[in-house]
């Protein structure tokens, strides 16, 4: 595995969530397929991340996830945070596929289509639900 999350979706694996939390960071992150078997929104970036950076995403009004990083990684794409955003890379939003490196996260309260922040150490971007 070379990523946070590898389905080999060249394989013609897809990643289906459903449900939890899911935290990617590193590598090329499969992204979840746009089949109706996945049903939890997600968020994805690019960037960099140094261990014991706190990850956090929020809604303006409160937080819906927070974690802290044990690990650094430089995602593949050059630059370094706060280069963030849906669709870095080869992304394919929706359809399965990857993104240029950083984080995937997935959790309860993601909404397609809204707007979050998502805050790595002192740096943030805003992101949208996919």
């Amino acid at each position: 595995m070379e990523c946070g999350i590898d389905v080999n979706d060249e394989g013609g694996y897809s990643l289906y969530i459903t449900g939890g939390t899911v935290l990617g960071i590193g590598g090329r992150n499969s992204l979840p397929s746009s089949s109706s078997a996945s049903t939890q929104p997600y968020v994805s970036g690019s960037g960099s991340v140094t261990a014991g950076s706190a990850v956090t995403l929020s809604d303006g009004s409160s937080t819906l996830a927070s974690f802290t990083i044990p690990e650094g990684y430089s995602g593949s794409s050059s630059g370094s945070f706060p280069f963030w955003g849906p669709g870095g890379g080869n992304n394919r939003p929706g359809g399965g596929g990857t993104t240029g490196g950083g984080i995937l996260l997935s959790c309860p309260g993601i909404t397609k289509g809204s707007s979050y922040t998502l805050t790595v150490g002192t740096g943030s971007s805003t992101v949208t639900g996919q």
